[in-house]
């Protein structure tokens, strides 16, 4: 009977896990965001896939509930380890990390072996439960549990529903083998077995339920090595503890079986860290492009904690940056965080693009937050994927720091470039003076304390450059600027289209924030007849920046046209007469230099880095930071004097023209080759240092022995006198003959 048992037992892991490889081949075809709505399910049951799993299902629990009524759970439940290895054999054969992958799986059915040796080991007594609610409420619980899972996202959805169908299904075996034991012990059927027996189908069917979004949200080798772990740890503490079926006896074996379990656990944590890894890789290998120069290229990898669709200039620099390489015949990846809390591998025109799980950030719209426990082992693992001859590092958040670590660990040329202004960042929150200083000189400390692992850290303007030299970093900095593509901005004839008699159209372009100002220019309109403004962007003040203009009574004369597409954005700069920056946190501002390549007079605060761009009447106005009547005086200068306003128009394409994204690629080329070389040196060098180390100790070793042999060999003349023969190598002309 018992050989039986362990047959139908073995039969049904090895189905468990062909039926997991089939279902989720099947549900992640209808899946919808790594989620499984009740309305696929007339879709998945015309999947010949998914109902073949369904039956393969089913038959493997036929045939572990018949296991079940031949043999103990501790006999049975182990066998189901048999489905780990089943869906790895079928899922995983082509990974590259095999061996890690198979040392994963041995480490769980060990420690599950384990477990169960102990508890095997007890004396066991027919189940006999006082009370079956336990066991209900107990279920009820894992349920609660699942569908609290339902409301969350990317991990920690996974990780809970995987925990809690695992759960449901040791609940369901230690249910199926109570019943059958009561059946036996009272020679017929009570009302807890029916009870039990209603709770079996329904804990079966939403298992089944809960095994479907699992499998829509991960590895099905992680569901069942998790399965693997909890069933049967679940099945029998359910058993021993509510059934009475095992009795523990031993001063060691709650220990021995709690250790058996945390071994199990570690080996499916394994499976899973190992699994992700193994997928970011074949992943990347599907996305992977072939640049037209490969004897010259570069695989660079671009660190960013912003990215398109983020609408900010950190975001738009790094595409550009990846782009532009990308056309040259670099090989580029881009690692930033996803717009949903999934972590993926998408192709955008040459680039690869590792998406890694995020939240909002909630301050601002334009940002998200990826969670430092998850991003860490992603960042690591995409790294090794793509093995970058560089990593370009865009922040000191937690995308960019760990790209930073893990690239020093891997020995990789690191460059980081910097955008950010702590005191502008905390402005944005509404904290009292006190408490904002403090929070910026924290993340000064902090950028300066991540950016000091880089090579070489870049800042888009020599000014932006001296704030970190202020702030006290004392590593390799370099100007570089964010640079444009010139030629998006067409020909002069385009750009001095006919605007008759429809006023003067003043323009702003970025993100919508407090530290931008824009009140300020709405202010100075509304103080002028004829000028209309136009803000392009989105941001947390536009609603704010709508009611002001209503307030002021020019809502017919601002237009907010919110986020716009590329074309829209150049035919903007095209149709407007003067672009307006009155933000005090620019270190460079790209869009002020897009409105200068389209041949626009700039009015700017004098503040940080604009200077740089706009010299005061040649190219534009400069005006006190929060002086709207200064700035209202300047808009209406140039509002009405068409002539300075094409000259400095000119003057502004001319001043712009050094920062040409063109330079701007060939500037940081030149920085990754250089520090490329430098740390292949640095290692070669190293590498030759600890050999002439080692030839140099050997040869002192030698030297050492050499001496302590010729005092051996005068100590040894000296006891056997004058008159003694000279022993072979140690003296005489035998000893000489011998050295």
């Amino acid at each position: 009977m018992l050989f039986l048992a362990v047959a139908c037992a073995v039969a049904a892991a090895v189905a468990f896990g062909a039926a997991a490889h089939l279902e989720q081949s099947a549900v992640r075809d209808v899946a919808t965001d790594r989620r499984v709505a009740l309305s696929t399910l007339p879709t998945l049951l015309r999947s010949p896939r998914w109902t073949g799993g369904v039956l393969l299902q089913a038959g493997a629990t036929a045939l572990h509930v018949a296991a079940l009524a031949m043999a103990p759970l501790t006999v049975v439940q182990p066998l189901g380890a048999l489905a780990l290895v089943t869906i790895v054999l079928w899922d995983h054969r082509h990974f590259a990390g095999r061996v890690r992958l198979w040392s994963a799986v041995a480490t769980t059915c060990v420690g599950i072996g384990l477990f169960v040796t102990v508890v095997a080991r007890q004396p066991h007594v027919p189940m006999q439960a006082t009370s079956i609610w336990p066991a209900i409420a107990l279920t009820a619980v894992v349920l609660a549990a699942a569908v609290a899972a339902m409301r969350l996202e990317g991990r920690p959805r996974f990780s809970i529903l995987t925990f809690t169908a695992a759960a449901l299904a040791g609940l369901v075996s230690a249910f199926v083998r109570a019943v059958e034991q009561r059946i036996h012990h009272l020679g017929g059927i009570d009302l807890d077995i029916v009870v039990l027996a209603v709770v079996v189908l329904a804990a079966t069917a939403l298992a089944g339920w809960i095994v479907q979004q699992a499998f829509a949200s991960g590895p099905a080798s992680v569901v069942l090595g998790t399965t693997t772990v909890v069933d049967p740890v679940v099945a029998v503490v359910a058993g021993t503890l509510l059934f009475g079926e095992a009795r523990i006896t031993g001063a060691w074996s709650i220990p021995l079986a709690a250790v058996g379990a945390i071994i199990a656990m570690i080996g499916t944590a394994s499976l899973a860290r190992i699994v992700r890894r193994g997928e970011i890789a074949e992943r990347t290998a599907a996305h992977a492009w072939e640049p037209s120069a490969p004897g010259e290229r570069l695989r660079i990898l671009i660190a960013a904690d912003t990215f398109p669709p983020h609408v900010n200039g950190a975001a738009y620099f790094a595409r550009r940056l990846a782009d532009g390489f990308a056309a040259r015949g670099h090989d580029v990846h881009v690692v930033c965080p996803a717009e949903t809390t999934h972590t993926s591998v998408e192709t955008m025109g040459a680039l690869t693009v590792h998406r890694v799980a995020s939240v909002p950030a909630g301050v601002r719209r334009d940002f998200r937050y990826c969670w430092p426990w998850g991003t860490d082992s992603t960042v690591r693992d995409v790294i090794d994927a793509v093995r970058p001859d560089v990593i370009h590092v865009q922040s000191h958040f937690v995308i960019g720091r760990f790209a930073i670590r893990h690239g020093r660990r891997r020995g990789l040329p690191v460059v980081a470039t910097n955008h950010t202004m702590p005191q502008n960042l905390v402005a944005q929150h509404g904290m009292p003076a006190f408490a904002r200083a403090w929070s910026a000189n924290r993340i000064w400390a902090d950028l300066l304390a991540v950016y000091s692992e880089a090579h070489l850290v870049t800042a888009p303007t020599p000014r932006a450059v001296q704030f970190l030299t202020d702030a006290g970093f004392d590593r390799p900095t370099h100007p570089v600027s964010c640079g444009i593509d010139l030629t998006k901005f067409g020909t002069d004839a385009e750009r001095r289209r006919a605007r008759a008699g429809d006023g003067v159209e003043a323009l702003f372009v970025g993100r919508l924030d407090k530290e931008k100002h824009i009140e300020d220019v709405v202010q100075a309109v509304a103080r002028l007849n004829g000028v209309r403004l136009r803000i392009v962007g989105t941001g947390a003040c536009d609603a704010e920046l709508t009611a002001l203009a209503q307030q002021l009574g020019i809502a017919d004369r601002v237009d907010l046209p919110g986020f716009v597409t590329e074309e829209e954005l150049i035919d903007a700069y095209r149709r407007a007469d003067i672009f307006v920056m009155p933000s005090t946190a620019e270190l460079q501002s790209i869009a002020t230099m897009e409105a200068m390549a389209a041949g626009l007079p700039v009015i700017a605060a004098d503040a940080v880095a604009l200077p740089h761009l706009v010299h005061h009447g040649t190219n534009g106005e400069l005006f006190e930071p929060r002086d709207v009547d200064a700035l209202a005086a300047a808009l209406g200068r140039l509002a009405g004097d068409p002539g300075a306003r094409a000259r400095m128009g000119e003057a502004s394409r001319r001043i712009v023209a050094r920062h040409d994204l063109g330079g701007t690629l060939d500037e940081f080329e030149d920085i990754y080759r250089t520090l490329s070389d430098q740390v292949v040196g640095d290692a070669l060098a190293s590498q030759a240092a600890a050999v002439v180390d080692e030839a140099e100790s050997l040869v002192h070793e030698a030297e050492a022995r050499g001496e302590a042999q010729a005092l051996a060999g005068t100590g040894a003349d000296a006891v056997a006198g004058p008159g003694a023969p000279a022993r072979p190598g140690e003296g005489g002309p035998a000893g000489e003959a011998g050295r």
